[in-house]
């Protein structure tokens, strides 16, 4: 099975220019089930309920997504981490330079946010005539390891 992205929903939305609400969220959602099954990665969507949550976490299976909602008074970045901590496997799609020194001591190698926008638009964009689909380039930053090979394919 290919290694999961988790991906810090807030953070993702604001570097593709959008805002938190609602209407974001699912058309975020949407497309990250499209991107999923057509690389045939699993995704867990984290969004966090800092305020408005309950007083549990949710989970919503969304196809090759899992959505998680955190417990109300819980940031995306903990439950980020706590996810991480128990399956170490993943790519973590963040910009927060907090979560990503503290999944990358874990083992996880981690995307930024804008990074992983651009090659979510052109995975998306349709093909032009011509258009060889070459794969976006690694970033600059090194993973160790294994790491790095989880990296190809996004």
């Amino acid at each position: 099975m290919a290694v999961p992205l988790v991906i810090d929903g807030y953070n993702l939305l604001y570097a593709l220019g959008e805002g938190p609400d609602r209407e974001a969220r699912e058309r975020l959602t949407r497309d990250l089930i499209r991107y999923a099954r057509q690389r045939g990665r699993p995704v867990v969507l984290v969004f966090d309920a800092w305020a408005q949550g309950g007083q549990g976490e949710q989970e919503v299976a969304r196809g090759p997504v899992l959505v998680l909602y955190t417990r109300r008074g819980e940031r995306a970045d903990e439950r980020i981490r706590r996810w991480v901590a128990a399956r170490r496997e993943a790519v973590v799609v963040t910009s927060d330079r907090a979560v990503v020194r503290g999944v990358e001591r874990l083992g996880a190698a981690t995307l930024s946010a804008g990074a992983f926008a651009e090659r979510l638009a052109a995975a998306l964009a349709p093909a032009e005539e011509g258009d060889e689909g070459d794969e976006p380039s690694l970033p600059a930053r090194p993973h160790g390891g294994g790491r790095r090979a989880w990296l190809r394919g996004l």
